[in-house]
């Protein structure tokens, strides 16, 4: 009687975990998540103005936090788009005006000037999204936008669907190079808006991509 085969059965495992080694060392790494941007804009404190002044360095004043842009972001997904500016201490009143008003221009793909909006005048909000024409220097709205005014984040929040901006050249699609511009705020006089804070932006976000900002909220 011949004895079991055993070499032949080491051999096979040792063939197994050789294979199994190879088919572990093969196979895909996971990629690494995407981490999420924030503060896409950061803008100095403490240098709110009056007619301009801003562009004398130095020369600053009169100082409302309420009106003193910090940081801004710009964030979307498949349905919608929000832009977040932030302020140094946000209130829903100031002391220079009878009202204040934020927006955030952005190109698309380098083609249209777009905008969403925000303005509280005597209590009263409103946010809106459209575009600009910089020759021009007029604004074309393209509806309603929804937002907040978050005194405890000191936050103004504006958004609306990627729809809106469809007819506006590329649109928002997902995928599309978007140039964060000029970014403003404002305080009402009655019979005009005057610029208090003023931030060129220069930096871009892909439509889609990650943020530490939620779309829509």
């Amino acid at each position: 009687m011949r004895p079991p085969s055993r070499p032949l059965v080491l051999l096979a495992a040792s063939a197994a975990l050789v294979t199994g080694a190879a088919a572990a060392s093969a196979a895909p790494k996971k990629p690494a998540p995407v981490k999420p941007v924030c503060n896409l804009v950061v803008d100095d404190a403490g240098d709110t103005f009056l007619l301009r002044n801003q562009e004398v360095p130095g020369v600053y004043g009169p100082q409302e936090d309420a009106l003193d842009i910090v940081s801004a972001d710009l964030a979307s997904d498949t349905k919608r788009i929000t832009a977040v500016i932030r302020v140094k201490k946000l209130a829903t009143t100031i002391a220079t005006g009878v009202g204040q008003g934020y927006e955030l221009q952005f190109l698309n793909d380098g083609e249209n000037t777009l905008y969403l909006s925000a303005t509280i005048t005597n209590g009263t909000q409103a946010f809106s999204v459209g575009f600009r024409d910089p020759t021009a220097n007029t604004a074309t709205s393209l509806g309603d936008a929804s937002g907040v005014f978050d005194l405890a984040k000191n936050e103004v929040r504006i958004s609306a669907p990627v729809s809106a901006f469809s007819a506006q050249g590329t649109g928002v699609k997902p995928g599309t190079l978007l140039s964060i511009g000029t970014i403003t705020a404002s305080r009402n006089l009655v019979a005009v808006n005057v610029f208090a804070d003023v931030n060129e932006g220069g930096t871009t976000y892909k439509a889609g991509a990650p943020s530490c900002v939620k779309p829509g909220k």
